[in-house]
């Protein structure tokens, strides 16, 4: 397996007291990234209970911050900026999005990344993930379920404790858009400590957390089977 992965999704969702969308500070809000690193080409405002500020990169590939009543979500889809641009961006955004929504904190906060990993002993993540994983067969898994199999996958739930922050989900599937590659989701629920404009830092680094498991610990677990 590759020791490098490839990121397509970055994501932070920011919760928060519920409170009215204020379009006024909203759009501010918006003015006031344009001359920053995270600024966004667009905004719609179009939806009474929802705002939306977005870049659309091409190839798929988008930045969005979709604000709710009671949550902020910031998005790099099929993601063209590095994990190190994202904390960046994520870093300047927190502040000003508590101010925009009239809040003084996020009560809880979650983590998501997804990236693949190539394979090197298998031409086909699906046929890996049965035989090594599962040792089935694709063969048996029909057998069992009478219908063939476009997706396989496995997924784990690691609970938070005192030296392992975070509620971890994770999801080890055959990618749909490469048979070579194997699709991975981390995605981290931290509701133990909210986040203040003077403390972004935690914030960032259970982040930070998030891409080391996925790197390092996903990979390693992986890497023993191909």
């Amino acid at each position: 397996m590759q020791k490098e992965d490839r990121p397509i999704h970055f994501s932070v969702e920011l919760i928060h007291p519920p409170f009215s969308l204020n379009k006024e500070a909203i759009q501010k809000l918006y003015t006031e990234l344009l001359g920053t690193k995270a600024k966004y080409d667009s905004i719609d405002l179009s939806f009474p209970m929802q705002a939306r500020f977005y870049t659309n990169h091409g190839n798929k590939s988008q930045s969005i911050i979709l604000f709710l009543p009671d949550r902020a979500l910031i998005t790099e889809e099929w993601t063209i900026i590095t994990f190190s641009d994202f904390l960046e961006k994520t870093e300047i955004l927190l502040p000003k999005i508590l101010k925009a929504r009239n809040q003084s904190l996020f009560l809880a906060h979650i983590g998501t990344i997804r990236s693949t990993f190539g394979l090197t002993g298998y031409q086909d993540a699906k046929t890996f993930i049965v035989e090594k994983l599962l040792h089935q067969t694709p063969a048996s898994l029909i057998d069992y379920f009478g219908r063939s199999v476009s997706t396989v996958g496995i997924r784990f739930v690691f609970p938070e404790s005192n030296e392992t922050p975070g509620l971890l989900h994770i999801a080890i599937e055959s990618f749909r858009h490469n048979k070579k590659e194997v699709f991975v989701e981390v995605r981290g629920i931290f509701s133990k400590h909210p986040i203040t404009p003077n403390s972004v830092k935690p914030l960032l680094e259970n982040l930070k957390a998030l891409r080391d498991f996925l790197t390092n610990r996903v990979q390693y677990f992986l890497s023993q089977f191909d």
